[in-house]
């Protein structure tokens, strides 16, 4: 049976409340409980969870209120204490290094891996990640018109270039690993320049005709960033990016 004493109720300060009317904590009244509730964050029992980034227990902070912060993209977050957001420089210049890094593992290491898959065809690959199943470590790596694909293969009897399959395979997991701390690093850069778009036009998503079209550019560390207010099919508006510092930009001459 369901445990009355755990479902809760909010009030307009934002205090949350078990059915037995105990003070469970207090969110700022303009934030999700959901934000506290069920997610990464365990609930400090008095707690106030402030909007300077802070939970506070009779006016002393005990903890950092760590949140999911959402980048331009649906669905795109990362949990991050959003204090840090206000330093964008710092989140840029680190977004640089790692996008960089991740660039040049991908010239250096993962374009060649592929290239030499494209003149064997077909290479088998040993999976060395930690894995519980019941299919044999091996992948088979085929290139084919269209690009690459693996499958999991039995244990080959006759091994097709396993040194190519091990580069291929070896590159794969790295620019993975590359990739993913890029785009924690891209969400979180995308959530600090929507706090700077608020602060300059409103909030997101509010029903401000003066928004709509809105193209403003921030430049950080010498790096310029574009981004244009469009509607939304629901009649508010949202921010879009129109030029990401690191696109590359061809020009043409028309007259």
């Amino acid at each position: 049976m369901k445990n009355k004493s755990n479902i809760i109720s909010r009030d307009s300060s934002g205090t949350i409340f078990n059915t037995e009317g105990k003070k469970v904590c207090k969110v700022p009244s303009n934030v999700s409980m959901l934000s506290v509730l069920g997610s990464e964050n365990q609930i400090v029992k008095d707690g106030d969870y402030c909007e300077d980034g802070w939970i506070r227990v009779n006016g002393k902070p005990v903890k950092r209120w760590i949140r999911k912060v959402y980048g331009l993209s649906l669905g795109n977050y990362v949990n991050v204490w959003e204090p840090k957001l206000d330093n964008i420089v710092d989140i840029e210049s680190k977004y640089w290094k790692v996008h960089t890094v991740y660039n040049k593992f991908h010239k250096n290491n993962w374009l060649p891996a592929i290239d030499n898959l494209k003149k064997v065809k077909k290479a088998h690959s040993r999976v060395y990640f930690k894995y519980h199943g019941d299919q044999d470590p091996w992948y088979l790596w085929e290139y084919g018109g269209v690009g690459f694909s693996f499958s999991w293969v039995k244990k080959p009897r006759r091994k097709l270039n396993p040194n190519v399959g091990q580069q291929v395979y070896e590159a794969y997991i790295r620019s993975g690993i590359l990739k993913k701390r890029e785009q924690v690093f891209r969400i979180a850069l995308e959530a600090a320049f929507i706090k700077e778009l608020d602060k300059k036009t409103g909030s997101v998503g509010a029903f401000l005709s003066d928004r709509v079209d809105k193209t403003i550019c921030f430049v950080v560390n010498g790096r310029s960033y574009w981004f244009i207010s469009l509607y939304t099919t629901y009649g508010s508006s949202e921010w879009s990016v129109l030029r990401w510092s690191t696109d590359e930009v061809e020009t043409y001459k028309l007259n």
